[in-house]
C-alpha cells in the first residue's frame, strides 16, 4: 500500500507539474502586485467626500467606468481610482481633481496573471482544471505524511525535499486548503467564526457615480470609507458610529447591510492579508517552499530516469562488484542470496553476499550495484537482521546506487511482503535507482526467484540459465508421523492454547534444537515453520511446540491460523504428513562459551531442544522465560527445574504478567543487566532469543542497548552499534515470528 501511494505521489506530481508551476508562478506575481499596491485608508472620507464624488463624476463624463474608489492611507488629499480590468490604478488630487500618478503593478500583467491563476484563461474549463489541481496538491501533501520519518538533512536534494516536508507540513497546507475552499465558496468569516457557504448571486452593479449621488442625497456620503466592485456586487464600506460595516445598494437606492461579515479569513489567508500588508511576504515564502518541492521532486525524478537509462546501456565486466544483501527470517532469503552470488560469480560477475547486519548505510553510497533479498517478519516488518540497516538509511544519499529487490512473503497475511516493500520504499526515498520493479514471491519462492534472477542477469549482460535450478535444495523433504499430542496450557488460567506435538521421522534423520520443520496446511500453498525442540542424538521423535494463532480479520471477526488450527484441531495421532526439514544456525555451538537464552510463550520451543547439547558441552547457561500466567503458562517447567538441579542450567529467571502487571521477560532481563553485561563483555557469552518480533525481538534489543549504555558507559548510538555488531558476528541470534 505504501508503494502504491508513493507511485501516486510521484506520477500525479509529475503529470500536474506544469499546472502547479503556473499556479505558483502566477501566485508570486499576484502577491508582488498586491505588495506594490497603495495602502488604503480605513477612515471615512469626511470633508473630502464631495471632491471625491466630483472626481468620479468627471471620469464618468470622460467615458471612464470607475470600478473602485479608495482614499490613500498616507495622504488624505489623494484618492485611488480603478477603472475596469485593463487600466492601472490612478491617483487624483482631492483639492483640484487633477491626475497625480499611477500605482501598483501594470494592470495588464496583473490581470493576465490573475486569469491564469484562477482559470488558465480558459473560462469554466480552466477553472475546473485549477480546482482539480488544488485538490491534487492538497492530496500530495497529505500522502507525504505516509513517508514522514525523522528528517536528516544531508548533501542531497531529496533529503531536503523530505526533511522540509516534515517540518513545514502545516504551513504548506495553508495555500492549497484555502484554494480549495475559495473555489467551492466555503468561507469562515467574521469575528464569530461562523461557517458561511457563499454561492454566486447575480451582482448588483449600479454605476459607482450613481451610488455616490444616492449617498449624497441621503446625507451619508461623508461616512463612506471605500466603494469597490467585486464578484458579489459592489460593496460600500462605511463608518457607522465608529464601526466599519459593509453595505450594498438596492435598485431603489436604499442600503442593505451585507450578510457577509467584513473579514473573509479564508481569502485573507490565501492572499496573505491576515495581518494586513505586512503578512504578504509570508505567503511568498510559503509559495517558494512549495515551488522548491515541485522543482526538487521533478529534478530528482529526471535525474534518476537519466541515470537508469545510462545504466542500462552499461554491461557489467568481471571488475565490477555486485553486492547481494539479505535479511532472512526462516533462511529462505539467505539461501537465495547465497545462490544468487554463487551463480553470478560462476558467470564472471564479481559478487559478494552478506547479511544486511554486516553492512553500514554509508558504505552503500560507494556501491554501484546491489541486490536485496528480504523476508517479512511479524506484521509486515523487516526481519531483525535487516532492521538496523533500514533505520540508518534515512537521509543517506544513494543517488549512485542501482539496485534490484526480491521480497519474500505470504499473501494469506495482511501485509504481504511488507518487510521487503518497507525497505524498498526507504531505498527509493534515499534516491537509489531501481533496475526493475520489486519482485514479490508468494509462498515457495524458488520459481519467482528464477524469474527475478533471469531479469538481473539480462540487466548485467550475462546468461541466466537457472530454469532447472533449485536454490533451496538443501531443505530435506520427508514424511512425519504424529505420535503424541499434549496440551501444555491450562484452559482455566491461560488465554492461548499451547501444545506439544511429537513426530516420528524416518530413521537416521539428523536434526538439532533450533532447526525448523516446515508444514503446509491443507488448501494452502505456503508452508509454516516451527522451531524444533529436540535432538536426533536422543531419539527420532521430533518435538514441536505449537501455539494457537488467533487473530482478527478485516471484518473484525476472530479467526484461527490455518496451520496452528490444523495441527491442534485436525491432525490425529497416527496421521502422516509431508514436511520439510530446514537446517539453521540457531544451535548451541560445541564450545565452552556461556549461553543466555530468552523466550516468551511458545518461543520456548527451541530452548528445550538445547538441553541435550548443553549436557554434552557443559558451560554457564542462563534461561529467561516470560508468559502471562505461571499456572499453565510455565511450559516445560519440570525440564527446567531438573536441568537447574543437575547443573545443566546456571540460572532460571521467569516473569509472569499476571503476577506483576506490565512486567515482561525483557524487564527481568534488564534487572539482571550488570551480570549479563559481564557475561557478554568478559566471557563472550552467546545470546539466543525466540518469540514475537514486536515483543521479544524489540524488547530484548532495547534492553541490551540500555545495559551497554549503563554498564559500558556508552552513548545510545555507541550501544546500538555494539548490539548490531554482536548480531552481525552471530553472538546474538534471534528466531522471531509474527
Amino acid at each position: 500500500m505504501k508503494k502504491f501511494f508513493w507511485e501516486i505521489h510521484r506520477y500525479v506530481g509529475l503529470i500536474l507539474a506544469p499546472i502547479f508551476a503556473i499556479i505558483l508562478i502566477t501566485g508570486f506575481i499576484l502577491a508582488i502586485g498586491d505588495m506594490k499596491s497603495p495602502d488604503y485608508a480605513k477612515t471615512a472620507w469626511g470633508e473630502n467626500a464631495s471632491q471625491i464624488a466630483n472626481i468620479v463624476e468627471n471620469l464618468q463624463e470622460q467615458g471612464v467606468e470607475v470600478s473602485s474608489v479608495y482614499q490613500d492611507a498616507n495622504n488624505s488629499q489623494l484618492v485611488w481610482v480603478a477603472a475596469g480590468k485593463g487600466s492601472q490604478l490612478k491617483a487624483y488630487s482631492t483639492s483640484n481633481g487633477s491626475f497625480v500618478k499611477t500605482g501598483g503593478m501594470d494592470s495588464k500583467i496583473y490581470n493576465t496573471a490573475k486569469g491564469l491563476h484562477k482559470q488558465l484563461l480558459l473560462g469554466k474549463a480552466g477553472k475546473l482544471i485549477m480546482e482539480i489541481a488544488s485538490w491534487a496538491m492538497l492530496g500530495l501533501i497529505f500522502i507525504g505524511l505516509i513517508f514522514m520519518v525523522r528528517p536528516q538533512f544531508r548533501n542531497s536534494l531529496i533529503s531536503w525535499h523530505n526533511g522540509l516536508g516534515v517540518y513545514l507540513l502545516p504551513v504548506c497546507l495553508v495555500l492549497p486548503v484555502t484554494a480549495v475552499m475559495m473555489s467551492n465558496h466555503w468561507y469562515f468569516m467574521g469575528n464569530s467564526g461562523d461557517k458561511v457557504s457563499m454561492q454566486k448571486e447575480k451582482p448588483q452593479n449600479m454605476p459607482i457615480v450613481q451610488i455616490l449621488n444616492n449617498l449624497n442625497n441621503q446625507g451619508k456620503l461623508a461616512n463612506v470609507v471605500s466603494v469597490a466592485r467585486g464578484k458579489m456586487g459592489t460593496t460600500i464600506q462605511m463608518n457607522v458610529s465608529g464601526s466599519l460595516k459593509n453595505f450594498s445598494m438596492q435598485k431603489d437606492g436604499s442600503l442593505k447591510e451585507s450578510s457577509v461579515p467584513k473579514t473573509n479569513w479564508v481569502r485573507a489567508l490565501h492572499l496573505g492579508e491576515w495581518a494586513g500588508k505586512s503578512s504578504k511576504p509570508v505567503n511568498l515564502i510559503v509559495g517558494s517552499v512549495l515551488f522548491f518541492f515541485l522543482l526538487s521532486g521533478v529534478y530528482t525524478y529526471i535525474k534518476r530516469t537519466l541515470k537508469n537509462v545510462a545504466a542500462k546501456r552499461i554491461k557489467v565486466t568481471s571488475n565490477d562488484n555486485v553486492l547481494v544483501l539479505y535479511a532472512s527470517q526462516t533462511g529462505n532469503a539467505e539461501k537465495l542470496a547465497l545462490k544468487t552470488a554463487q551463480k553470478l560469480n560462476e558467470k564472471g560477475v564479481n559478487t559478494q553476499a552478506m547479511s544486511m547486519l554486516s553492512v553500514q548505510a554509508d558504505s552503500l553510497k560507494q556501491q554501484k550495484i546491489a541486490l536485496f533479498l528480504c523476508s517479512t517478519a511479524g506484521d509486515g516488518e523487516i526481519p531483525e537482521n535487516g532492521k538496523a540497516l533500514e533505520e540508518t538509511l534515512h537521509g543517506v544519499n544513494l543517488d549512485s546506487l542501482q539496485y534490484a529487490f526480491f521480497a519474500l512473503g505470504d499473501s494469506e497475511f495482511k501485509n504481504f511482503c511488507g518487510g521487503g516493500k518497507k525497505l524498498d520504499a526507504t531505498l527509493k526515498s534515499c534516491g537509489a535507482n531501481e533496475i526493475m520493479p520489486i519482485k514479490c514471491a508468494d509462498g515457495s519462492p524458488n520459481n519467482a526467484w528464477q524469474e527475478w534472477f533471469a531479469d538481473v542477469c539480462q540487466y548485467l549482460g550475462v546468461k541466466a540459465d537457472v530454469k532447472e535450478d533449485n536454490a533451496l535444495q538443501d531443505d530435506l523433504s520427508l514424511k512425519a508421523t504424529l505420535i503424541a499430542k499434549n496440551r501444555l496450557d491450562n484452559p482455566e488460567t491461560t488465554k492461548r492454547e499451547a501444545w506439544e506435538l511429537l513426530f516420528r521421522l524416518p530413521e537416521n534423520t539428523k536434526y538439532q534444537g533450533g532447526d525448523l520443520l516446515m508444514i503446509t496446511p491443507p488448501d494452502s500453498q505456503t508452508p509454516r515453520s516451527y522451531s524444533v525442540g529436540s535432538s536426533s542424538d536422543n531419539s527420532n521423535l521430533l518435538r514441536l511446540t505449537v501455539g494457537m494463532n488467533v487473530f482478527t480479520n478485516d471484518k473484525g471477526e476472530k479467526q484461527l491460523g490455518k496451520c496452528s488450527s490444523y495441527l491442534i484441531n485436525e491432525l490425529k495421532i497416527g496421521d502422516e504428513i509431508d514436511a520439510i526439514l530446514r537446517y539453521t544456525d540457531f544451535h548451541i555451538e560445541e564450545n565452552d562459551k556461556p549461553v543466555i537464552m530468552i523466550a516468551a510463550g511458545v518461543g520456548i520451543a527451541p530452548m528445550v531442544g538445547f538441553l541435550s547439547d548443553l549436557q554434552k558441552h557443559p558451560r554457564p547457561a542462563w534461561l529467561f522465560f516470560g508468559n502471562s500466567n505461571r499456572i499453565g503458562g510455565y511450559h516445560y517447567q519440570n525440564q527446567w527445574e531438573k536441568a537447574l538441579n543437575d547443573g545443566v542450567l546456571t540460572h532460571v529467571n521467569v516473569a509472569f504478567t499476571e503476577e506483576k502487571k506490565g512486567y515482561y521477560v525483557q524487564d527481568e532481563f534488564l534487572v539482571n543487566g550488570e551480570e549479563i553485561y559481564r557475561w557478554i563483555n568478559n566471557d563472550n557469552a552467546l545470546i539466543y532469543a525466540c518469540g514475537r518480533t514486536n515483543t521479544v525481538g524489540t524488547g530484548i534489543t532495547d534492553a541490551l542497548v540500555k545495559i551497554f549504555m549503563k554498564y559500558g558507559t556508552m552513548s545510545q548510538e555507541q550501544a546500538i552499534d555494539v548490539v548490531n555488531k554482536l548480531k552481525a558476528d552471530n553472538r546474538i541470534r534471534m528466531d522471531l515470528f509474527g
